[in-house]
This record gives structure tokens, sequence and C-alpha cells, in this order.
């Protein structure tokens, strides 16, 4: 399956948001890392294995830590939180520059 194209400008916010949440699903963690469901299946199940290993318990089988998916494509929390202010911060978009 083809994962769609997404602009930088879109992952940051997304990633942003997500991160707020706080957890999440496998269509946010398609969100977040762009891929296909097969391999959010794959990073959530390597998760949940991390998590066993600690001798914790996922209570919710559909969901993970939004840190932990962080941790996992090795950002960090203040690189996603510079990331969406530096982008609040420009002075216009691409898509407000071309609607022009």
């Amino acid at each position: 399956m083809r994962v769609k194209d997404i602009s930088p400008d879109e992952l940051t916010t997304n990633r942003y948001n997500l991160m707020r949440k706080g957890f999440l699903n496998r269509k946010e963690v398609m969100s977040f890392i762009p891929c296909g469901a097969r391999r959010a299946d794959q990073v959530i199940e390597s998760i949940r294995k991390d998590v066993t290993l600690e001798g914790l318990e996922n209570l919710d089988h559909n969901t993970v830590l939004a840190r932990r998916v962080i941790a996992y494509v090795g950002l960090t929390e203040k690189k996603i939180t510079e990331a969406y202010e530096a982008l609040k911060k420009a002075p216009t978009s691409t898509k407000t520059q071309s609607a022009q």
C-alpha cells in the first residue's frame, strides 16, 4: 500500500498535536511516522515488547504512549516543540503563497 505524501509543515503539526494528546492508536502512529498499517503494527508490537521487558503492562492493547513512539523514532519532545514553535513563527506558509 502506498503512503500518501505529507508536507513537512503538516507532519510537524501532526506530531506536536499527537505528542500533546499523550497516547496513540494505530492510525495515529501511521500519521506520526509516515508509514502504512503493517509498519505501524510492527512499531506498536515492538513498543509493547519493551514495556513487557520493563515489567510493566499495557492496559489498553490498542494504544501506546506518545513518548515511547517519540523515543522509537529517535526524537525528543523538545525537538518536536521547537519545530512547531518555529513553524508558528514563520511569516507565511507555502499554501498561502501559492494561493496568491
